[in-house]
């Protein structure tokens, strides 16, 4: 009997022992990959605000070398944790592991390789700003037989890729199953990433509150590992969400540590873009000296690194001001040349919005014909493409130059079409003024039936939330129509 209480004893000890030798192992690979991580994020960083990434393949890593006992292995995790991926590449080679020496060289030079995991080049060429390569991967890779990690991945740039459509909801469906995902897989700069992409979608969605409690958690995730880098993006965009709160002070505040963070990091790139951010913020508070200013760095930032995501946002909010101080000349010329940049970048969205832009500017300076060919070319342009663009915008647009022409039949045409495309995307207000618009052709045709018809159903959809300014105006129109 005494024997089994020995055993039994024996068996305790051995089961702690082995446990906290576990616990030890994990605790010095952790640490170990914490090291890695904050070398590697400083080389990691995307052209196109977004980062190349992989925990997954640094935690493996670490378990390969720390298993290995020899000088060898022990020197390549050294060199691992001081940010240098070639010793630990070399020696996974060795052990026959080529596709993680392959990942680990990615970390310090971000390019797609036909060798590297579908969802690993999608999220190579999303960080480089080829969403339609990443979409084309994406399409083609089935959920079945991912691991969770993978599957992750996948959700993040499907993300990014809603996003890019305007689909809010199935963009923030997306970022919050990638965002839990990373978090079990321990992958936190992922899950950090994946939650500044749900703020974002958050804050394009008005959803403050939400947004807010996404971006905090995203910085103090990129705090922890020392990414001067990320918490700058995350603090920028939380900018940006004190700018639509109408709270500047609080705005201004977050751009200025964002932009220390960003010099300490040397991040140029995300230095220019949050210049323009301080730009815009500017800009609504009619601080248009200051604003030319921030612009005027921002530009001569993204000219020296040929950055053109910063170069088109800069000349798109360079339009606003000529727009806004009545110079729709100069206004013209600036959105034409961000409409370019645009382009070139693969922003069809943000390439639309400046052309439109431009056609509002080039009407203002009563330069209609010019306007209407850049709006038809939109049109026929944005049909073709999925994208955020509101299009309605440009029908609505169309239908005030034929309305300037006194051409009252084609303007109404337009309007209608724009009136039913605002509807279908839940844009009360901007239906709401086509229809007054169509009320007022009505009107000034005699037809005193369809025109207060058209007035009720422009009072309908401006009240589609609540009475406001807009919905009292119709209301003292049709009152005067009625008369």
């Amino acid at each position: 009997m005494i024997y089994w209480q020995y055993i039994l004893i024996f068996a305790v000890f051995f089961y702690a022992g082995w446990n906290l030798f576990r616990l030890l192992r994990k605790i010095r690979r952790d640490h170990f990959h914490k090291m890695a991580v904050r070398k590697l994020l400083i080389r990691c960083r995307g052209s196109h605000g977004l980062t190349y990434f992989n925990s997954d393949v640094l935690r493996r890593t670490a378990d390969f070398l720390l298993a290995r006992r020899n000088k060898t292995t022990h020197r390549a995790l050294l060199n691992l944790a001081c940010g240098k991926t070639i010793p630990a590449s070399a020696c996974l080679r060795h052990g026959g592991r080529e596709t993680d020496a392959l990942l680990l060289e990615v970390l310090s030079a971000p390019k797609p390789d036909k060798r590297l995991p579908p969802e690993e080049r999608a999220v190579l060429f999303l960080a480089a700003g080829n969403k339609d390569a990443a979409e084309k991967i994406i399409e083609e890779l089935p959920d079945k037989n991912l691991s969770r990690y993978a599957r992750a991945r996948k959700r993040f740039v499907q993300g990014w890729l809603f996003l890019r459509d305007g689909d809010m909801l199935s963009a923030s469906n997306c970022a919050a199953e990638a965002a839990t995902l990373f978090e079990k897989e321990r992958a936190f700069v992922e899950e950090a990433q994946a939650l500044l992409l749900n703020g974002t979608v958050y804050r394009l969605s008005c959803v403050e509150d939400v947004a807010e409690f996404m971006f905090d958690a995203a910085a103090g995730i990129f705090r922890s590992y020392g990414d001067a880098a990320g918490e700058a993006e995350a603090l920028g965009n939380r900018g940006m969400l004190w700018t639509l709160r109408e709270k500047f002070a609080e705005a201004a505040d977050d751009f200025a540590k964002a932009l220390e963070l960003s010099r300490l990091s040397g991040t140029g790139e995300l230095e220019a873009g949050l210049l323009n951010q301080l730009a815009l913020l500017n800009i609504l508070q009619k601080r248009y000296g200051e604003a030319r200013r921030c612009l005027n760095q921002s530009q001569k930032i993204s000219r020296g690194l040929g950055f053109v995501s910063g170069l088109a946002f800069s000349s798109e909010l360079s339009a606003h001001i000529f727009y806004e101080r009545k110079k729709p000349d100069k206004a013209a010329a600036e959105a034409a040349a961000a409409a370019g940049y645009y382009r070139r970048d693969g922003n069809d969205a943000a390439c639309f919005e400046s052309l439109y832009l431009q056609a509002l500017a080039l009407f203002e300076n009563n330069e209609t014909e010019a306007a209407e060919r850049i709006l038809r070319k939109l049109l026929s342009a944005a049909k073709k493409r999925r994208t955020s663009f509101h299009v309605a915008s440009a029908y609505n647009l169309m239908g005030l130059i034929f309305l300037h022409r006194n051409e009252a039949d084609a303007a109404k045409v337009w309007f209608q079409e724009a009136a039913a495309l605002e509807q279908k995307n839940d844009r009360y207000t901007g239906a709401a003024a086509d229809y007054a618009n169509i009320g007022l052709i009505e009107q000034h045709k005699g037809n005193i039936e369809q025109a207060r018809k058209n007035l009720e159903t422009a009072i309908a959809c401006a009240e589609t939330f609540g009475k406001n300014n807009l919905s009292r105006l119709l209301n003292e129109k049709l009152k005067k129509l009625k008369i």
